[in-house]
């Protein structure tokens, strides 16, 4: 999509109309980083949109590439190549979008890592509508890469399960090692604020299940149900994805906490096809929530899977439940997953039934039991 860009920057400074802008001299702190924005309405509601400040002299802003929640190319605001300037704490572009002419313009304020402002559109030939708009400074290395190769085909037609761990509870110390003993593995869904607080664990301990072949993945931080729907459902996405890739326990995979609410529980593909669905593209490889049933086919799943379901092995499941969910798990070329909390496996040995029938199950090839919701993409 290409645009004609007339730029303006914030705080006041004037500068001159030129191919590539020199700055004013100012005593200001003039923001740089990559930023991810997005708005609940308007040309950004199901897409983000990606800027970078040049920490440089030039202080140049481009866009990188991201994804619609749909999985098409997101805004493409204006081409990298364009330069533009930034003022004190803000950035404000104007653009016409080339395809389609319409003038849009970007006004951003920026304080530390958060940005607010608001995008403009013209509604009619006279009057123009402005839609909020908010981010965060974030580490471009947690963005996805936008894949288009298809995925090869899995010559194992053996159905994979997925065991799920979550929440990071002390207990889990006393789960585990009963997966490990059978040759058994697993994926642990970390909350990444709680641990080290009392009854959950450590640091340390999280990294050596890692080490002993248990998949990572993020969880939010704080697994509120308090959680802010706009900005602070996006830090508690890109946080907890950087809080594990800062502890060297880098994942691809988000995990929804079930306690989130309305707009934030993800039960149906609808309330992914929206910004908040960007968010969760663009910073995950699967995201693992309760928009698909627990057991599908691998082919329907698609190059990002968004709200990968699951069976929940609470405390209120009986042995009779399980047994009638176990059929499922058979289907060649489907994947499931077994969501279990520890604190729930009272008394210690209350699963063991099942987990002999799992690893009984992988040993004579009917099943595949993965370590990652990544690896049920994965042949």
């Amino acid at each position: 999509m290409g645009l004609v860009l007339l730029l303006a920057p914030g705080c006041g400074d004037e500068l001159p109309m030129a191919a590539t802008p020199q700055l004013a001299t100012s005593l200001c702190d003039r923001p740089s980083g990559t930023f991810v924005l997005a708005a609940t309405r308007g040309i950004l509601q199901d897409r983000l949109l990606v800027l970078r400040i040049d920490s440089g002299a030039s202080r140049a802003v481009s866009e990188l590439t991201s994804l619609s929640s749909g999985g098409t190319p997101g805004l493409a605001l204006f081409p990298s190549s364009v330069a533009s300037s930034v003022g004190c704490s803000a950035i404000d572009i104007f653009a016409v979008l080339a395809s389609t002419g319409l003038n849009i313009r970007l006004h951003v304020d920026i304080h530390a890592d958060t940005a607010r402002g608001f995008i403009t559109t013209p509604l009619d030939e006279v009057q123009a509508v402005a839609y909020d708009v908010f981010g965060l400074r974030v580490d471009p290395s947690l963005l996805v890469r936008p894949d288009t190769s298809s995925m090869a085909a899995d010559p194992d037609s053996a159905p994979k399960l997925l065991i799920r761990v979550d929440d990071a509870a002390s207990t889990d110390n006393r789960f585990l090692p009963r997966l490990r003993v059978r040759g058994l593995v697993g994926e642990l869904a970390i909350p990444t604020a709680m641990v080290g607080l009392a009854g959950f664990m450590k640091w340390a301990e999280i990294g050596a299940w890692a080490d002993s072949g248990f998949g990572i993945a993020a969880h939010s931080r704080h697994h509120s149900a308090n959680t802010d729907r706009n900005l602070g459902f996006m830090a508690e996405v890109a946080g907890s994805m950087a809080d594990l890739r800062n502890r060297g326990l880098a994942t691809w995979v988000f995990v929804q906490p079930g306690d989130w609410p309305d707009s934030l529980y993800f039960d149906s593909p609808t309330k992914l096809a929206n910004w908040r669905g960007a968010v969760l593209r663009n910073f995950s490889r699967v995201f693992e929530g309760y928009a698909t049933p627990p057991a599908v086919p691998l082919g329907t799943l698609g190059t990002v899977p968004l709200g990968v379901g699951h069976f929940p092995l609470t405390g209120s499941a009986t042995s009779g439940w399980i047994l009638a969910q176990w059929r499922h798990l058979f289907v060649p070329h489907s994947y499931s997953v077994f969501l279990i909390h520890s604190v729930d496996v009272v008394p210690a040995n209350k699963l063991d039934w099942l987990l002999d029938s799992i690893a009984a199950a992988q040993s004579d090839g009917r099943l595949r039991v993965v370590a990652s919701a990544t690896d049920l993409l994965l042949p």
